[in-house]
């Protein structure tokens, strides 16, 4: 039986993390797919939490960029533990949305960091900086993509339609007087 490496287990790990929270950004929803992601990448941070002082020994090989974005992973990963207290919430999104800037560009530079070490990027630091720069545009650029997707995706199952003309009295509203909810205007859908 074959047992894995703990650099194994970490990249599978960085990469759940990143493709998760790239799902749990773009595709919102009440069911329970949804639900079992989250539950999952904050199963996930937890387990990061606790075995990263066994691998910040092996961060002295990194290059700086690779550094860099384990720092930033880290204190992504604070934060994320600050969100799982506080909860996800409206009133806390900012530690929402300060979790999820923090790891996507950690992720970032770990990725730029790993397509140099394949020789996909220049070594020369003129040309890495501009390659990175294009790395962090098409990655905003795809951010931007899944907001508004999510975003237009939402106002399309949502749609509110209010009548051109509001009735002039309560009684002509929703099912009028003979409403189950009367005087309220609400309906449900099976009548």
């Amino acid at each position: 039986m074959r047992v894995l490496s703990k650099k194994t287990i970490a990249k599978a790990c960085l990469w759940f993390a990143a493709l998760s929270g790239a799902y749990l950004y773009a595709f919102p929803g009440p069911n329970l797919f949804y639900i079992s992601v989250s539950l999952a990448h904050i199963a996930l941070g937890v387990v990061a939490i606790l075995v990263a002082p066994f691998l910040f020994r092996r961060v002295r090989g990194f290059t700086r960029i690779a550094k860099a974005g384990v720092v930033l992973l880290t204190l992504g990963a604070i934060d994320g533990v600050v969100v799982m207290f506080v909860g996800g919430t409206r009133p806390n999104l900012p530690y929402v949305y300060l979790h999820s800037i923090l790891s996507f560009v950690g992720a970032l530079l770990l990725l730029a960091s790993w397509l140099r070490s394949r020789r996909w990027l220049s070594p020369a630091p003129e040309r890495l900086a501009a390659q990175c720069v294009g790395l962090f545009a098409l990655a905003v650029l795809l951010a931007l993509g899944a907001h508004y997707w999510r975003v237009k995706r939402w106002e399309a199952s949502t749609p509110i339609r209010n009548p051109e003309i509001a009735p002039a009295e309560m009684t002509k509203e929703g099912d009028g007087p003979n409403g189950l909810f009367f005087p309220s205007s609400a309906q449900t859908t099976d009548g």
